[in-house]
């Protein structure tokens, strides 16, 4: 009823203050209000292909029809926006079954520009389609990029690639790949979190530099321990995956356990323990079992990197409407804030040699979304170095070597068109020269 759903909303909104909430975490609060099992709902209502599905679909005579790949009708009146290579752009009335002129020469053609329809996928609605990179890890002598929009229905691919752009594997997958990928420390395997079709967790996949791939369960946000073993939060716990079984690392039955982050010599394991609106950064010595309580206060999408020589982690932690970076140290002595008034936060990577922060940050928060600018702190000066890549949106950063990185870019749109399919590009960063070019992948 009405008062179950209210509760669920509002600890639904104090949990994702601030952060990009997913559909996993809607049902999670809506299942904790309710007290019952919400996967079919969920599923048929919302993970299912019950929507409308428009697409641009090109046929004979060079033309493109309108089409509807969905189960859901749509009535007459769907706009269609014509961007030109020039950035001008127009939009006219079209509808399903009705064909168009294909794209203008280095132009391209949207259909619902203004997202009216709750479309099931965004990708198809553009023509010519898109295939932009959504998130990148390196390695020494490789990177590994995340292709698709981002959104957990939509189909993905990864790609490894050497750092001249040569691709030497690719995996495709019918769902969408969460987050960022993670290497091995021995640089031999890559680790990927893909969604699900039905309930709220994730298959974590291992995939091998030789273009193997291995399913090792459900779990979610899996990280590679100093080892090379698994760890990742399931059902409220911490487990960790070896030999092809998931056993239990931390168990709380009081707290519901997530997000693990090994330390880099496997010492320490970070997680997070949350009640409610409540959230706990615990750190755990893997020596003798004991735990420290690093940070507390409302729950939110904080970001956490551990620092090279484990004295402290850096964190991004909500403050009112804005966002600080927090050095937490883990002896006893008091925080220190490196930044502050941050509107909105992306992404955070620490450098090679652990003296300097990429954080991927808006200055004010914006709806629908904040544009996000590459600032480069350093940790001994404190200093602040800001460089805007190609006038877009950073949303991811990965360091490929003590002085330069990778990022992806969204190109923000013209006018008041939209951000669905979205449109980036992977940069190279020179962070001396404060330059940028495209990076092959």
């Amino acid at each position: 009823g009405p008062q179950v759903f209210s509760r669920g909303l509002r600890d639904f909104l104090a949990a994702n203050r601030h952060g990009q909430a997913t559909l996993a975490d809607l049902q999670t609060a809506m299942e904790r209000a309710g007290g019952g099992d919400l996967g079919p709902f969920f599923d048929e209502w919302l993970r299912s292909a019950h929507l409308p599905d428009l697409a641009l679909e090109p046929v004979d005579a060079g033309r493109v029809e309108i089409t509807n790949h969905g189960r859901l009708p749509v009535a007459d009146g769907l706009r269609l926006g014509r961007i030109e290579a020039d950035g001008s752009w127009s939009v006219s009335t079209v509808h399903v079954g009705s064909t168009v002129e294909p794209p203008p020469p280095g132009g391209y053609l949207v259909l619902d520009p203004h997202l009216v329809w709750p479309d099931v996928r965004r990708a198809n609605n553009r023509l010519p389609r898109v295939d932009p990179p959504a998130a990148v890890a390196t390695n020494d002598d490789s990177i590994v990029v995340v292709s698709g929009t981002g959104l957990p229905w939509d189909r993905s691919s990864v790609v490894l690639a050497g750092t001249d752009g040569e691709r030497r594997q690719t995996w495709d997958f019918a769902r969408g790949v969460i987050g960022a990928p993670q290497w091995a420390p021995d640089g031999s395997r890559i680790l990927v979190e893909v969604a699900r079709a039905t309930g709220s967790t994730s298959d974590l996949v291992q995939l091998d530099t030789d273009g193997a791939r291995r399913s090792l369960g459900e779990g979610s946000a899996p990280a590679f321990d100093a080892s090379g073993r698994v760890v990742a939060g399931r059902d409220g716990r911490i487990v960790r995956f070896a030999d092809g079984e998931a056993t239990d690392l931390v168990v709380d039955p009081e707290w519901e356990l997530s997000q693990p982050q090994p330390s880099p010599s496997g010492r320490f394991l970070a997680y997070r323990a949350a009640d409610g609106a409540r959230m706990q950064l615990r750190v755990r010595n893997e020596d003798d079992g004991t735990e420290i309580v690093l940070h507390e206060g409302e729950r939110d999408a904080m970001r956490t990197l551990w620092a090279r020589d484990e004295s402290a982690m850096y964190a991004v932690l909500g403050e009112g409407t804005t966002w600080s970076l927090v050095r937490l140290p883990l002896v006893a002595a008091s925080p220190s804030v490196l930044a502050r008034d941050m509107g909105s936060v992306a992404d955070i990577e620490l450098a090679p040699g652990g003296t300097r922060l990429a954080i991927a940050a808006a200055r004010t928060p914006a709806y629908p979304e904040a544009r996000h600018l590459l600032f480069i702190v350093d940790l001994e000066s404190q200093r602040v170095q800001e460089i805007d890549i190609d006038g877009g949106d950073v949303r991811d950063v990965a360091w490929s070597a003590a002085d330069a990185l990778l990022a992806t870019v969204r190109k923000v749109p013209p006018g008041d068109l939209p951000r669905l399919p979205v449109e980036r590009g992977l940069w190279r960063v020179d962070v001396a020269a404060a330059t940028w070019t495209p990076a092959a992948w």
